[in-house]
């Protein structure tokens, strides 16, 4: 009897045996066979090592004054580190635990998250009309709703501005609200329609933490984030200057860095928090691990993953935006992630979740906004495999369409500002087989609108109109912006055709009429009377116009952006007395060259001088009123 309840304890035991290696073998050869696919074996003091070897290589290779890292990885903090000094003056070097760097946009994460916390708790709908939880109302282009979700999307509509976000002193800082009602800017599309990333939206939206949570919004983060998970050395609070890590610029002529003042923000929401590498490395994990760091939790597990799913996409080939935080895609492996820039500081803030790994990095100067990305790609191409996509290309389409030049959404559209979109924008070409988007990146068809490299790290969604025309397109590496494609006049390369050509014809025509001046003054060669007064004003507008243009010229090769953001906008204002005074002049020159057209006693070659001067100043007055660069505002 007991030797037939052994055998069957032994034939049960062996059937549990092979049951657990049943279920459990083809789960543990999966993440096998899912780690030798796309992950490297890599030891924390490997990825400690290098990244040390990258910030220490990086800093002297871009002369950054000092940067700052941490790593997190499977809510571990494995590497935060420092090099360079926060005060280069006092000799005060930069320390991950102490030095409270600016994050400027980065800070924005903040402000989704305490979005997210008073919706969990029923204080706030984030499909609900903003102004429904403010204290004012403003007056705006379209009359649909502009909801939370809208704003968190970068959808609210708004043009994108940099005018007066910044004060000169704490003094001078004014309070939120009141800025926010006074720095209104123009609403050019209708709200849910096109992604602009705008500062403004955001800080609508902090005002609403504000005015729902009863408290500050720097003590309303301070008390629910930052307490929270103990990062006892962020603040979003501007007067706090203690280890604050200064600002410096590179004069590469005198290989010195230049003392910078401090940085007062108007809206703190969208850009105001200073923090350390120790303290980001805890709100990483917390984003990595379900809203929790240290058994202390920021929101729900279930609110933290609705924070980090897509909230809007293009489409679905493109990544979007998880309620405010980007979505990107490198080597296959997808991240969520956001940057941020001061005027001398550059912060990039990211995180793998399938890869369990996080990233935060931060360095003065310019430079440094390179670096920050270098390094990300960087690492995944070191520690991690790229996980190959294959792609159907069809053939026969017509690239052509598809070239040319486009701006961002994300633009001024009313003010001198503007102009930054002529200088800056994304422009295809096609060599007959792809798209080239830049040296060495080319596109390809997978539909009439998708286009991606082979690599498929570069990816855009195009949009086509009735016509079938392209009329603008979606990034995979910008989701925070729409782009327009430039049609017709509007294309940057025919505007800088005309400009070039008005602006050499009066450059030209002055200069002969300067030579032939020169040579009658040589000669003693009497002028024929009433002839003299005529090119007199002609030659008096030519030369007007050509100045007013060099003056311009100037203006952007000097242009102070900090001062523009701080509110301080003199110089346009100048400009644009300039070149409204051109406009009385250009009429006064119509109606002579008329005269002078109709006179049957004057010389072909005069009137044909007299015209071309008429048409070349009021095409130079048409593009200056087309980039808002002459405007009665500007003289207040």
């Amino acid at each position: 009897m007991y030797q037939n309840i052994n055998r069957m304890r032994r034939l049960m035991q062996g059937f549990i045996i092979l049951l657990c290696l049943f279920v459990f073998l083809p789960i543990v050869f999966a993440e096998t066979a899912a780690k030798s696919e796309g992950y490297r074996d890599f030891t924390k003091e490997e990825i400690a090592e290098y990244v040390d070897e990258f910030i220490r290589k990086t800093g002297e290779k871009y002369h950054l004054p000092y940067m700052g890292m941490a790593v997190v990885y499977n809510s571990d903090q494995i590497y935060t580190g420092a090099v360079g000094f926060e005060d280069i003056e006092n000799k005060i070097k930069a320390d991950p635990k102490l030095s409270r760097f600016s994050i400027g946009s980065s800070s924005k994460i903040c402000t989704y998250i305490a979005l997210m916390q008073l919706a969990e708790h029923g204080e706030i709908d984030l499909n609900e009309n903003v102004f429904s939880y403010l204290d004012f109302d403003l007056k705006l282009e379209h009359d649909k709703p502009v909801r939370i979700i809208d704003l968190m999307n970068h959808q609210g509509g708004f043009e994108d501005r940099i005018y007066n976000l910044k004060a000169n002193s704490l003094e001078d800082i004014v309070p939120l609200e009141r800025w926010l009602q006074e720095n209104t800017p123009k609403q050019v599309f209708e709200p849910g329609t096109y992604t602009a990333y705008s500062n403004y939206g955001i800080a609508l939206l902090g005002q609403v933490v504000a005015s729902v949570s009863g408290m500050r919004y720097e003590d309303y983060i301070q008390r629910n984030i930052f307490d929270v998970l103990g990062m006892d050395n962020s603040t979003c609070e501007q007067f706090v200057t203690d280890r604050l890590v200064r600002g410096y610029s590179y004069d590469s002529a005198t290989d010195k860095y230049v003392l910078q003042d401090y940085e007062y923000w108007h809206i703190p929401p969208a850009g105001s928090a200073r923090t350390t590498p120790e303290d980001m490395a805890k709100l990483c994990v917390a984003m990595l691990n379900e809203g929790t760091y240290n058994r202390k939790s920021i929101m729900s597990t279930e609110s933290m993953k609705q924070l980090q799913e897509t909230s809007y996409a293009p489409g679905e080939e493109l990544n979007g935006l998880a309620h405010g935080m980007m979505e990107f895609s490198y080597n296959g492996y997808d991240y969520l992630s956001h940057g941020g820039t001061t005027s001398y500081q550059h912060s990039s803030f990211c995180w793998f979740k399938e890869l369990g790994i996080g990233f935060y990095i931060t360095g003065g100067c310019d430079e440094a906004r390179a670096a920050n990305s270098n390094f990300i790609l960087e690492f995944i191409n070191t520690f991690y495999e790229p996980v190959v996509r294959k792609y159907d290309y069809i053939e026969g389409l017509d690239l052509s369409k598809y070239a040319g030049s486009y701006y961002m959404a994300r633009s001024s559209y009313s003010t001198f500002e503007k102009i930054v979109r002529w200088l800056n924008s994304e422009t295809f070409t096609t060599d007959g087989e792809s798209l080239v988007v830049a040296p060495g990146v080319h596109l390809k068809p997978v539909s009439e609108r998708y286009f991606t490299s082979e690599d498929g790290n570069n990816r855009f969604l195009f949009d086509l109109d009735e016509k079938g025309r392209v009329s603008g397109l979606c990034s995979a590496g910008a989701p925070i912006t729409y782009f327009f494609k430039q049609h017709g006049a509007a294309q940057n390369s025919v505007q800088f055709i005309f400009l070039g050509i008005f602006f050499s014809t009066l450059l030209v025509t002055g200069m002969i009429r300067l030579v032939k001046l020169v040579i009658r003054k040589i000669r003693k060669i009497e002028n024929v009377p009433g002839k003299a007064a005529e090119r007199r004003f002609s030659n008096l507008l030519t030369g007007y116009a050509l100045v007013t243009i060099l003056l311009l010229a100037a203006f952007f090769l000097t242009i102070d952006l900090v001062a523009i953001l701080k509110g301080n906008i003199l110089p346009v204002r100048i400009l644009s007395i300039l070149f409204m005074l051109l406009i009385p002049l250009t009429v006064w020159q119509f109606v002579r060259t008329l005269r002078i057209v109709k006179d049957t006693g004057a010389a072909l070659k005069f009137k044909i001088a007299e015209s071309v001067i008429s048409v070349s100043t009021a095409g130079i007055i048409i593009w200056l009123l087309y980039w808002k660069l002459i405007g009665i505002p500007y003289l207040f």
